[in-house]
């Protein structure tokens, strides 16, 4: 009974007392909440003291902890220590749950939402996410949103789960179609009918016609929020982002990176997504639009399918780095054996260089230890043990370098192709040169890096081998492999660098390509 009572006076004459009768603002609103909550308590306290007798005393204090919500909540179903029992109560989740349900089902679809930027709603959704039960989240991924707040809920439900780092970390550029190439996006989405379930089912027919729909995609698919028709919602979510004339800021970063970013990570974490099926989904909504909008015209058929390319390699250069690292060493492979652009030889060289850092940081690391055994002062300035932490410390940022540069290059390729190759739809001739030199540039620009941590890494292994045949033999073959796979990575990687330098030369970026070139024969030699 005092679940049910407790859920009946929630809302209990809550507007007896108006908001208009606080001033607006947050101060005004937590005021107010405060007064009608103190007033709420009363009345409940009143109207139980006449059912006191047929109640009893502990369920009556009990209707009032739930109502005051001052019992304790279990989000999560959160286990103790020893796993016996769960902390907080269950009557007082269950409340939360049924509040934030309803708060997700009904309030979303009122105007409230139109009253806050994408952000704030973002942080409102996140907030609520936190306070809800694994049963509640469950139930909360299978109700339908606007195009809008599903955007928004995928990315609330990122952040609040801590799903990897913020999207503007490495400050990545979003590639932005030509205005001539979003005519023709907007034109074919209308012909495809993407504001009805015509282009949802014609997207799920697309993806079961994939090899590997049976074993892996249906299980992805089958998570509510990658559902066909919530894809074609999310589509419609990134077409408004990308085409926005609002510009980014380092505070709130495009909203077309943060809600694939979110989307992508949620779908991995719950839903079993890689990057080895992004493939899969990208080339399943290009023939999709393409089959929906055939007899449409020879020339509207062609620019339907560039244009469709472009903007699926546009989220393809935010879904990649996003997954890329977190996939398993079996994923990974699976994901460079299929035909999207990325990973290739560009982020497979820059995990070889970081693979090589980690050999050399393993080596450091055995011999570090030794010598604590011995009783060395690792700590004193100048002292070899110091010296030796020194390098660890450096062959560490050398792998956190490489990694970014995997990518950094995952999105570039992916952007390149976005922007220069397959928007062909529009603009002019000089227009589209410059695109492409400005992603060549960036491509050519991270496989320079991935060379200089390659060759960094072959210098400190060199100088350690000495100490590490001295003191660790035994990981003298580990820190030799170090050193080896690190120039391995940057020759492919400046093999990359000179074939995008033929197509856009730069001077400057060929010079220390050479530079880098012949610091790796100098180093093979040793």
């Amino acid at each position: 009974p005092a679940l049910r009572l407790g859920a009946r006076a929630q809302h209990l004459e809550r507007g007896a007392i108006p908001r208009s009768s606080y001033p607006e603002g947050r101060e005004g609103y937590l005021k107010w909440r405060a007064a009608a909550k103190k007033r709420q308590g009363v009345r409940i306290r009143e109207i139980l003291w006449d059912l006191r007798a047929g109640l009893g005393e502990a369920v009556s204090d009990r209707v009032m902890g739930l109502v005051a919500k001052s019992l304790p909540l279990r989000p999560y179903d959160i286990p103790t220590g020893d796993g016996s029992k769960q902390v907080g109560d269950a009557e007082m989740q269950c409340i939360e749950d049924a509040a934030c349900l309803v708060f997700l089902e009904e309030d979303l679809r009122t105007d409230f939402p139109a009253k806050y930027e994408d952000m704030k709603m973002v942080d409102i959704l996140a907030k609520a996410w936190k306070k809800m039960s694994r049963v509640a989240h469950a139930q909360a991924l299978t109700l339908d949103y606007t195009p809008r707040m599903l955007g928004c809920v995928a990315e609330a439900i990122a952040v609040a789960e801590g799903c990897g780092a913020a999207p503007n970390e490495l400050c990545l550029p979003v590639p932005v179609p030509s205005r001539a190439t979003q005519e023709i996006l907007r034109e074919t989405w209308k012909i495809a009918g993407g504001e009805s379930s015509r282009f949802g089912q014609a997207l799920g027919e697309e993806l079961q016609k994939q090899p590997n729909y049976k074993d892996e995609l249906a299980a992805v698919l089958s998570f509510p929020v990658c559902r066909p028709s919530n894809l074609s919602l999310v589509i419609r979510v990134l077409m408004d982002a990308l085409f926005t004339d609002k510009a980014p800021t380092e505070s709130e970063p495009p909203r077309f990176a943060s809600v694939l970013h979110g989307a992508a990570l949620l779908a991995q974490r719950h839903a079993g997504l890689r990057l080895k099926h992004v493939h899969a989904i990208r080339i399943s909504v290009v023939s999709a639009m393409c089959r929906l909008c055939a007899g449409s015209g020879e020339k509207l058929e062609k620019e339907c399918r560039q244009a469709w390319d472009s903007f699926t390699c546009a989220i393809g250069a935010q879904m990649a780095p996003a997954l890329l690292l977190s996939d398993s060493t079996v994923d990974l492979c699976a994901a460079t054996a299929t035909a999207l652009p990325t990973p290739g030889a560009g982020p497979t060289s820059a995990i070889l260089a970081a693979q090589g850092a980690a050999l050399v940081e393993m080596a450091v690391a055995l011999l570090l230890s030794k010598k604590a055994e011995e009783g060395g002062a690792p700590d004193k300035p100048g002292s070899p043990s110091s010296s030796l932490a020194e390098s660890a410390a450096k062959l560490a940022e050398l792998r956190q370098r490489s990694l970014r540069a995997a990518q950094m290059d995952s999105h570039h390729y992916c952007g390149l192709l976005s922007e220069a190759v397959f928007d062909s739809c529009g603009g002019n001739e000089s227009e589209r040169k410059a695109r492409r030199a400005a992603w060549t540039t960036r491509c050519t620009e991270t496989p320079l890096e991935m060379a200089r941590c390659g060759v960094a890494v072959a210098k400190l292994a060199v100088d350690l081998k000495a100490q590490v045949l001295e003191g660790a033999a035994s990981c003298a073959g580990d820190l030799e492999a170090g050193k080896e796979l690190s120039l391995s990575a940057a020759k492919v990687a400046l093999s990359l660098a000179d074939m995008n330098l033929k197509s856009s030369p730069s001077p400057k970026l060929d010079e220390e390509s050479k530079a880098l070139a012949k610091a790796v024969k100098e180093l093979q030699a040793k």
